[in-house]
């Protein structure tokens, strides 16, 4: 088995890590005994950086992402597959590092290139449709990201088949784009669903699984049935640290919906210290501006006022406020839950590996 070949597996299996050392060790080897332009050296570049997109570091992932891009543009051409690839997955990092607008608008470019060169219903096509509508929700377009993902999830139906990984994945962003329609009974029917597909397939403790399990209990929580959603997001939580470690994203994002469920349960003070907790991790992993650590700031607001300490409340929440408007606009979903004191849940989608 060659070394890609190695790492692909890992990756597929859910260990990152080892998939981040294999793929570091390849890219190197080829890039000393080729050269960093020869084609395999740049599939190598391409490979490590979804590997360090896997294990969290977004940031150096797009600015690996972003060589490799400028490098298959001048090697291959702007419009060959692996450079519209390469232009895909710097769009993903550009999302995990919290630019919205900037990820759908790259999206929506190698979107219309890949329906020209390979046509509607290519799984690359596809796959880029798929990851322009969760862009789209998360910069607030949520009709359109909807709209978006019901067609993709029925093009990967007819040509892939509905149990296929591609079109399980499609099915949770569908889940999450109905969650931000607030139809949140339709999440939850597509999010167990998915979750008992991966668990069948994968293993309870898979991050893709993981991934589910935390989105379902969110709809479980939207959906008022607190006892089932907190005893989900605990396990959830505990095992994608267990899995990922404490500071991943996704780990985080599994603590935030946790201390939501404590403060929508009453345990304010648990819910507290679970988003001071995540809030410091958070800044420190992706930044005091990224969306992820606003939403953990907005959350702790709200814990707040519902702990009626109302000055501490306001000053965090008109903060808060001031963040998520400089960073997503001032129209963006969270500023209308904020100012309504109405909790932000951190929706999850299953990484391409």
């Amino acid at each position: 088995m060659t070394a890609g070949g190695l790492a692909a597996d890992l990756r597929a299996l859910g260990e990152f890590q080892e998939a981040l050392a294999s793929d570091r060790e390849t890219y190197e080897r080829l890039k000393d005994q080729f050269g960093e332009d020869y084609p395999r050296t740049l599939a190598a570049a391409h490979n490590l950086a979804v590997s360090l997109r896997l294990v969290g570091d977004c940031f150096t992932a797009r600015a690996l992402d972003e060589e490799t891009l400028a490098r298959r543009r001048s090697v291959l051409g702007p419009d060959h597959p692996y450079t519209l690839y390469s232009s895909a997955d710097l769009a993903r990092d550009m999302r995990e590092a919290g630019a919205f607008g900037e990820s759908a608008e790259l999206l929506r470019t190698t979107l219309d290139k890949y329906r020209t060169v390979l046509g509607e219903d290519m799984l690359d096509t596809l796959r880029t449709a798929k990851s322009l509508a969760v862009s789209l929700r998360k910069a607030g377009e949520t009709a359109a990201a909807l709209n978006l993902t019901l067609d993709t999830y029925e093009r990967y139906k007819r040509w892939y088949g509905g149990e296929s990984q591609e079109a399980l994945a499609c099915a949770l962003n569908l889940a999450c784009d109905y969650s931000g329609a607030d139809d949140k009974a339709r999440a939850l029917e597509l999010a167990t669903g998915v979750r008992v597909a991966y668990q069948a397939v994968l293993g309870e403790d898979h991050p893709n699984t993981l991934v589910a399990a935390s989105n379902q209990s969110n709809y479980l929580r939207g959906t008022g049935r607190l006892p089932e959603a907190r005893r989900m997001a605990e396990q959830t939580l505990s095992l994608m640290r267990r899995r990922l470690g404490a500071d991943h994203p996704f780990t985080l994002s599994c603590a935030v919906n946790l201390a939501n469920c404590l403060g929508d349960s009453g345990d304010l003070a648990e819910a507290e210290a679970l988003a001071r907790e995540t809030i410091s991790r958070l800044q420190e992993t992706l930044g005091p501006d990224h969306p992820d650590s606003l939403a953990c700031q907005a959350n702790l607001a709200i814990t707040l006022h519902q702990a009626a300490r109302d000055p501490e409340a306001e000053q965090l929440s008109e903060l808060t406020r001031a963040g998520i408007s400089r960073v997503l606009g001032p129209d963006h979903p969270h500023l209308a839950r904020l100012r309504t004191w109405h909790r932000i849940s951190r929706d999850l989608e299953p990484q391409p590996t």
